[in-house]
């Protein structure tokens, strides 16, 4: 499905936007990028604050509709082009699991270790987690799925501090295979740029 009427509004260095291009680079869709300031004296222009007051990227604008919560926007385009729900694989409940369970432990924790206030410990026992979790060489199994999307872009910045986190590839061997997987799809080597940001 080709639409030029679907524009992502993003800025490339949140991780939060980044899983939405990802999900649209999977889905090989015709689709305008759009780069919003977050920061800077002139503030978020007037009609950004329309679409989404809360002022946050990504916004993912279809036509009339407007999705703006990042979960929310990789379903609607894993459901809404190509083939319907081909990055969710009838694995519905576990990608949602696994939303939840990036969005409540590993995102906070991975956040309070990474500002100097969280336990390293707690830490490695979310890492342990996920690597229960992996059914491999992908989260869900053997193909590329939402499950991934999501968690692409912050593992992604977490492996830039592996030392630091405590991400041991004897300990993690499925964890660190996978992020070598993934680095390895064109949808997600498309969308890495040189400066980022955390996800806070």
């Amino acid at each position: 499905c080709m639409s030029s009427d679907l524009t992502l509004y993003t800025n490339k260095m949140c991780p939060f936007a980044q899983k939405c291009w990802i999900a649209l680079e999977e889905k090989q869709v015709d689709f305008e990028l759009v780069e919003i300031g977050l920061y800077g004296a002139g503030g978020k222009p007037g009609w950004f604050l329309k679409m989404n007051p809360a002022g946050q990227v990504p916004v993912l604008k279809h036509g009339d509709k407007v999705v703006v919560e990042s979960d929310d926007i990789i379903k609607y385009i894993d459901e809404s082009f190509g083939e319907s729900k081909a990055l969710q694989q009838h694995k519905e409940k576990q990608v949602e699991e696994w939303l939840s369970f990036l969005r409540k432990e590993v995102l906070p924790v991975g956040k309070a270790v990474i500002c100097g206030y969280g336990d390293v410990s707690k830490l490695q026992s979310t890492f342990s987690k996920v690597e229960d979790l992996i059914s491999g060489p992908f989260i869900a199994g053997n193909a590329f799925s939402l499950a991934d999307v999501a968690a692409a872009p912050f593992f992604y910045r977490m492996f830039t501090e592996s030392s630091k986190l405590g991400l041991d590839p004897e300990k993690h061997p499925k964890l660190h295979q996978w992020m070598e997987a993934v680095k390895a799809r064109p949808s997600f080597s498309k969308t890495v740029v040189r400066s980022w940001w955390w996800w806070w």
